[in-house]
């Protein structure tokens, strides 16, 4: 072996702890990397793949009915590749398991069994069999969740009859790549949807030879949105509801969020990573060429060239970050596996596999060369410069002068050990920004980790602690009269009923529109309000109507302007009204009247569409079965429920993220601490080991060693607040602001918690620096040759 060869690994195995602390960082930044972007790509990958073999569709109409003849017209629309009609019914599905039925549609099959668009993909059973009564294949995830399979019957309720079904397959789709609904995700035990040919659903729905569904592909090249305005001027005159994209689509629009977020991830965790691996090779590098000046000089005096002693010092920190990226790599790809297997629980896909390809290989052992060539590139140069005569002199020592808390005279306050602090702190004040950011980057990442934590617990407390306040909330099939509302006040345990209208509108300003729901609410209401996110609760106006705020941004429009308002339940019906303000929701784009308001505006007698129920808890489930039963009635759900099923969704998902950011954030907290401590140990040890033999003690050292450490941390605490607070706007930012809004709040308890993990990360460095303190060689430190 070479001779420096031979030293290569001798300075790695003296470097070893500060080797692994960096290695450790740079493992963090591969692994993040690999972990995130190769499941965003295996979801990209099993989506795409899905939505080609099932040809998903890239645009959806519903309407109210129009003759199976209208697809040629439909099919003849400039850009349309392809269209698909189907029947679709709203259906409940009562179980012994669930106190609120299980909601979902009815939907048709062709006669030849396969779909032209958005088919299903059996994974138990057969397709139903045309001319046979009352064969179903049944959403695979409700299925699996009720222990349902080929063979077994359901109890369904279609247009209020009880129908009993057989069910003869299991499918996924790619409509219920996750199991959404307008007010979130849903659990797979609640989502029902069946596909019974069409001669069936036509029987049971009683329009032969209608469909009330459309769903088109799009020529390579076509403008959907010219295909869109094309399928509304077709399917006006039969009730068409406003044609959308896939963005329109709920399961579609949730993963594409999830996968947004997913996609930032990939590259701000990363890169700060890499930030501080750079930092820590150049301060661990900077300190072994201080240290190995004369050693540097001798082997140039030997006829070693400066690009072979480059190379040496290169090779070094280049085996640092491979040990680094091998690790980051088997740590990516495990916890990739178990972040795919979380998504599993919600994405329905028939093949959903985690698989790190070799670019990410490639990325991620490029990344971690181009930090340690960035983090040792000022290293080399200082190599390559050094004359050798020169080298052979120690180290010309620092010229001592007045600093500015010298003149400001602070130090007299002061003890003689943390004037000291302060004086090594003002020498270097680099090395003290750099280690303060390091800290910051650690303390930032905690806050944005931990945001989500209390963003989501905000969105809880407004949606179902100050807008959503009654126990019960009941849905309609279509709109009613009044009197369906005395019959919710007569069931036992009801003490109060609030009533609602909703209906879909297309609200338009200018070029833009969207199709969103306008919501009449009672004067006084209590049980149903709109409330900002900030607890202020708006009061509907007498003219006029209130928007969204994110609506209001989409539309361009500001209060005092008009919207036209086009009715979907009545084509043709359209008005313009006037914006009395703004509603900064957090969920969904949405219009808000008085009840009398909308009426007005649709030229209709008074109806209901829903209500909101304050009923005793003691009587609730009996309230629900009641109302369940029903004629009319599409749904009814418990304000508990639906709160209990937000925190069970979000619950897993958020512990098992804080605790990879708790351990990824305190690897930046102790490879920042520890090698800025191990570097001034060591090119400060001669001076402390003076202090011991001038009588100080050891504690007294440590002291001044770890009061840089600590003083490094403190001044990193308010930067990397403000820094977690950046990336929270960010992760908020990056939500998808039409189906929900991140409130930028950020908990007491949360900037706590940063700043504890920063402290016990800090506190556990100085533990491990203050038993090489406590072993000092005080005679071999101060054989050290004098200049």
């Amino acid at each position: 072996m070479r001779s420096l060869d031979r030293k290569l690994w001798r300075d790695l195995w003296h470097l070893r702890t500060q080797a692994i602390t960096i290695s450790l960082v740079v493992g963090a930044a591969v692994a993040s990397y690999v972990c995130v972007s190769a499941a965003c790509e295996s979801l990209h990958r099993s989506r795409d793949d899905y939505y080609a073999r099932e040809r998903f569709a890239d645009v959806f109409v519903m309407l109210e009915a129009a003759p199976r003849t209208l697809a040629t017209k439909l099919a003849s629309i400039a850009g349309v590749a392809q269209v698909a009609v189907t029947a679709e019914e709203p259906v409940r599905a009562p179980m012994a398991s669930l106190r609120e039925p299980a909601t979902g549609r009815l939907m048709s099959l062709p006669p030849a069994g396969q779909a032209v668009l958005n088919d299903i993909f059996l994974t138990r059973g057969r397709r139903p069999m045309p001319g046979v009564a009352r064969e179903a294949v049944v959403l695979d995830s409700f299925a699996t969740a009720h222990g349902l399979g080929p063979g077994d019957t359901l109890d369904i309720i279609v247009r209020e009859r009880l129908v009993t079904v057989r069910i003869v397959g299991t499918a996924m789709s790619p409509e219920y790549v996750m199991l959404a609904s307008s007010t979130g995700v849903s659990k797979p035990d609640s989502i029902v949807a069946l596909w019974m040919t069409e001669d069936v659903v036509d029987a049971l729905v009683g329009k032969r030879g209608a469909f009330n569904r459309a769903a088109m592909s799009v020529q390579h090249g076509a403008s959907i949105d010219a295909v869109i305005a094309s399928v509304d001027r077709v399917l006006k005159p039969y009730g068409g509801r406003g044609a959308t994209d896939r963005s329109g689509q709920l399961s579609h629009r949730y993963l594409e969020a999830e996968m947004g977020g997913l996609e930032g991830m990939a590259t701000v965790v990363p890169l700060i990573f890499l930030a501080v691996a750079i930092f820590l090779v150049n301060v661990v590098m900077s300190r072994i060429v201080e240290l190995e000046r004369e050693q540097i000089a001798v082997l140039k005096a030997l006829g070693y060239a400066n690009l072979r002693l480059a190379q040496h010092y290169l090779a070094l920190v280049l085996l640092i970050t491979s040990v680094g990226a091998g690790i980051g790599l088997a740590a990516g790809m495990w916890l990739g596996e178990e972040l795919v297997a979380l998504y599993a629980k919600y994405f329905r896909f028939p093949v959903f596999e985690f698989e790190v390809t070799a670019g990410h290989v490639f990325v991620a052992l490029g990344a971690s060369v181009l930090a340690g060539v960035l983090g040792v590139l000022q290293t080399l140069r200082s190599v390559m410069r050094l004359p050798p005569a020169e080298a052979m002199r120690p180290a010309a020592p620092p010229v001592y002068r007045r600093s500015l808390l010298d003149r400001l005279r602070i130090h007299r306050w002061l003890g003689q050990a943390w004037r000291m602090v302060l004086r090594e702190m003002e020498r270097r004040p680099a090395r003290l920004l750099f280690s303060a950011l390091g800290i910051a980057a650690a303390i930032a990442i905690l806050v944005a980790g931990r945001f989500s934590f209390d963003a989501v617990e905000a969105l809880l407390d407004v949606q179902f602690g100050a807008a959503e306040r009654g126990d019960v909330q009941v849905q309609f099939v279509a709109a009613r009269p009044t009197e369906a509302i005395h019959a919710l006040e007569h069931v036992p345990g009801v003490w109060r009923v609030e009533p609602m209208r909703s209906t879909p509108v297309r609200v338009r300003a200018g070029h833009h529109a969207r199709t969103v729901v306008l919501t009449g609410h009672p004067e006084h209401a209590s049980l149903h309000r709109v409330v900002t996110a900030e607890h202020r609760v708006v009061p509907m106006p007498w003219d006029g109507v209130v928007l969204t705020t994110e609506l209001g941004r989409i539309l361009g429009v500001e209060p005092g302007d008009d919207v036209d308002l086009e009715f979907i339940e009545s084509p043709g019906r359209r008005t313009t009204v006037r914006v009395a303000g703004f509603a900064d929701e957090l969920f969904g784009l949405s219009v808000h009247a008085r009840m009398a308001k909308v009426e007005a505006l649709m030229g209709t007698a008074p109806l209901v569409t829903g209500a909101s129920l304050a009923v005793d808890g003691r009587m609730l489930d009996e309230v629900c079965e009641r109302i369940g039963a029903m004629p009319g009635v599409a749904s009814v759900a418990t304000r508990r429920s639906a709160l209990a099923l937000f925190e069970e969704q979000t619950g897993e998902n958020m512990r098992t993220m804080t605790f990879v950011i708790v351990i990824f954030a305190s690897i930046i907290a102790i490879g920042v601490v520890y090698n800025n401590a191990r570097v001034s140990l060591s090119t400060r040890s001669r001076e402390l080991a003076s202090l011991r033999v001038l009588g100080f003690t050891r504690a007294e050292i440590s002291r001044i060693l770890l009061g840089e450490i600590f003083l490094q941390a403190a001044l990193g605490v308010l930067p990397g607040l403000a820094f977690g607070r950046v990336l929270a706007e960010g992760i908020a930012a990056g939500a998808d602001a039409e189906s929900f809004r991140f409130p930028l709040v950020i908990s007491s308890e949360t900037y706590a918690f940063a700043v504890l993990v920063a402290a016990m990360s800090t506190v556990v460095s100085a533990l491990i620096v203050r038993r090489r303190i406590d072993h000092l060689d005080l005679i071999g430190v101060l054989k050290t040759r004098g200049g």
